[in-house]
């Protein structure tokens, strides 16, 4: 009987850390990097190292590998069978994501833009002091242009705020 309790309690305590450990999204377009982290669970991360890299960690199983170069897609035309979907439920979708997308948090971003037009750069220039771009948006005329962005989120809110 306390074995059974037992196993019960380290399956509940496993169910609870996948539920309430976070994890981040990060991705980086300065160095072609996208990373998933679930703290205290693994890791998965893309980059780009003369080739792209995926390498994948969780728990202590450990798998770094090489991806194919991506192959130029044939572009065929598909027939598109498409019966409309009841309205109710349809706004019912949209409903229910816009409230898992509202679960996750925004922790950092920045976003460096050049047009290349010195005109234009400059009639955007005043964006760089907006109060919520300030210090995140930086239009210049150095010719950078770049994206970071770091997303946090929780599991539990996101069964939350699917179920409710």
């Amino acid at each position: 009987m306390t074995a059974v309790l037992l196993i019960l309690l380290i399956l509940l305590c496993g169910v609870l850390l996948l539920l309430l450990a976070p994890f981040v999204i990060e991705a980086d377009t300065r160095v072609p990097y996208l990373e998933f982290r679930w703290r205290g669970i693994g890791h998965a991360r893309l980059y780009f190292e003369k080739e792209w890299q995926l390498d994948i960690r969780v728990f202590f199983f450990r798998k770094n590998m090489q991806l194919p170069a991506a192959k130029k897609a044939t572009t065929k035309k598909k027939k598109w069978n498409h019966k409309p979907a009841a309205k109710r439920s349809f706004s019912r979708m949209l409903q229910k994501m816009r409230r898992v997308l509202g679960t996750f948090r925004v922790e950092q971003w920045q976003l460096a833009i050049d047009t290349g037009d010195h005109v234009l750069n400059a009639q955007l220039y005043p964006v760089n002091f907006l109060p919520r771009c300030y210090g995140h948006v930086q239009i210049n005329f150095t010719g950078e242009n770049y994206g970071y962005i770091r997303i946090r989120n929780r599991p539990w809110q996101l069964l939350y705020a699917y179920l409710r």
